[in-house]
């Protein structure tokens, strides 16, 4: 595999294993079971074996890389679980709104009485404000340390068989 197909499998991979991690994680909200500091830390975990798995395929030995694509995609687990979330509210203000009086119902035709994805993300952050980060962190904490001590010892082998050609190429 060229180096372009790599970082190719690398990208889509992680960043549909962060969108199906992030709709499994809601899922699992929804049902009431998901422990303040112990569920953040699980779906890290989760999420880091998963990339450590996936960078076994992809081969990409820039930790940089690794680390960066990482804590972007921990972020976007995060923001899609509060999308998806955003997304169930609107759907159940729909069916009340439907369920309503229909002038009520003609009135939320005529005016977006909605919030927008963007009002209800800054809403929770600000009803959040330790939370909210505190879960990215443990996130992307968890998924970056477990990317970097599952490939790292990849990484050190290569950079030594690397070297070990060149001293034999002299």
């Amino acid at each position: 595999m060229n180096p372009l197909d790599r970082y190719l499998v690398w990208l889509g991979g992680g960043t549909l294993a962060a969108l199906a991690l992030s709709w499994i994680a809601f899922q699992i909200q929804q049902q009431q079971f998901a422990p303040v500091v112990l569920f953040p830390l699980a779906v890290g975990l989760i999420f880091g074996g998963l990339l450590v798995l996936l960078n076994r395929v992809a081969l990409v030995s820039s930790l940089a890389l690794l680390i960066g694509c990482t804590g972007a995609w921990g972020l976007l687990l995060v923001v899609a679980q509060d999308y998806i979330g955003h997304q169930t509210r609107l759907a159940a203000l729909d069916e009340q709104i439907a369920a309503s009086h229909p002038l009520a119902a003609a009135m939320a035709n005529q005016t977006d009485v909605r919030p927008t994805f963007g009002e209800h993300l800054v809403a929770r952050v600000r009803s959040q404000p330790v939370w909210w980060p505190l879960d990215v962190l443990l996130i992307v904490a968890t998924a970056c340390g477990l990317v970097v001590v599952g490939t790292r010892a990849r990484v050190q082998r290569e950079q030594k068989h690397t070297e070990q050609q060149g001293h034999e190429s002299v």
